[in-house]
């Protein structure tokens, strides 16, 4: 194939690439900005050191960096729902109380969630005390389950969205790239023709 017909091509491919580029870096700016945007409506506002000294060290950590922030990016949504959020819902199935204050047996970890707390209300039901104090924790929990399921979402999509700005500015880099050499080209010793290479500065012969 004519060297032309390459430089053509890279110049085609190079430039499509960059423009490729450019459309995910906004595509990924304008999916940071609406998560931002929605969140925002949320005034969601992260923990205090204060709040979180009965959490695991592990969530304490992962929270640190956003100690008293209000809630603008996936990332913090993130840690909101999976180490305040989720530990405050586990910790509420440890202390369950009857509305006197009375304490009550704790759920198992593994039935924790709003369908496991209901099979442990339904089993309480001839006790109305027991059965109120599990249904009560059954609406808790599918509230913490409904929020964290919000905020994962917006982290999904920041996710993608990060995603999608880099993958765009090293498209862009590539098309520059190509693009360039399709304009400037390789460089390198002319030939004659009968295929020998012409030395620099002298003129090929027929």
């Amino acid at each position: 194939m004519n060297r032309s017909v390459y430089r053509t091509l890279l110049r085609i491919v190079g430039i499509v690439l960059a423009l490729v580029g450019v459309a995910a870096v906004f595509g990924g700016v304008f999916a940071h900005n609406n998560v931002t945007d929605q969140l925002k409506k949320e005034a969601i506002s992260m923990p205090t050191a204060d709040q979180v000294t009965n959490l695991p060290q592990a969530s304490q950590d992962a929270l640190k960096p956003f100690f008293n922030k209000e809630m603008t990016t996936g990332t913090e949504a993130r840690a909101f729902a999976d180490h305040y959020i989720w530990n405050h819902m586990q910790a509420s199935c440890k202390t369950v109380k009857a509305a006197d204050g009375t304490a009550l047996d704790a759920v198992p970890a593994e039935q924790c969630n709003y369908a496991g707390v209901g099979d442990v209300a339904t089993a309480n039901k001839s006790d109305q005390t027991k059965y109120t104090a599990y249904t009560t924790l059954r609406g808790t929990l599918l509230t913490g389950e409904t929020l964290r399921g919000m905020l994962l979402t917006s982290y999904a999509f920041w996710l993608i969205g990060t995603v999608a700005v880099f993958a765009g500015w090293a498209l862009v880099a590539i098309g520059i790239v190509l693009a360039l050499v399709g304009f400037v080209g390789l460089r390198g010793p002319g030939k004659s023709a009968g295929g020998a290479a012409t030395p620099a500065g002298q003129t090929a012969t027929a």
